[in-house]
């Protein structure tokens, strides 16, 4: 009987202080968060776009957002799955590339 070993986004290099991350674990691993968001954003703006306003004015520091409200449909399906495919795939590569230009970086 083989016991599963849980995976790591770091390498266990115990004879080395500096850690490797997995460039493409970490990048997968933020995408699936950042696209969960993204798909929960869009939810609620279909359901509520008051609501959306209401959440993200505050960030924003009382800057108005009632400018920013569509004149039509606020939700758009086609423009949804544009901007998860995009958003995902951006999110994928800023993330690799951050984790290759950490360990490029923490090896000098």
């Amino acid at each position: 009987m083989s016991t599963l070993q849980p995976t790591s986004v770091v390498e266990d290099r115990t004879h080395d202080p500096v850690a490797t991350l997995r460039e493409a674990a970490l990048a997968n691993a933020a995408t699936v968060v950042a696209v969960a968001a993204y798909m929960i954003c869009g939810v609620l703006s279909a359901v509520a776009p008051d609501a959306w306003i209401w959440l993200f004015q505050p960030w924003l520091h009382g800057l108005s957002l009632a400018p920013l409200r569509a004149a039509g449909p606020w939700f758009r399906p086609g423009e949804f799955a544009l901007g998860l495919v995009t958003f995902g795939g951006s999110v994928w590569l800023v993330t690799a590339a951050m984790a290759g230009l950490y360990n490029r970086w923490s090896q000098r």
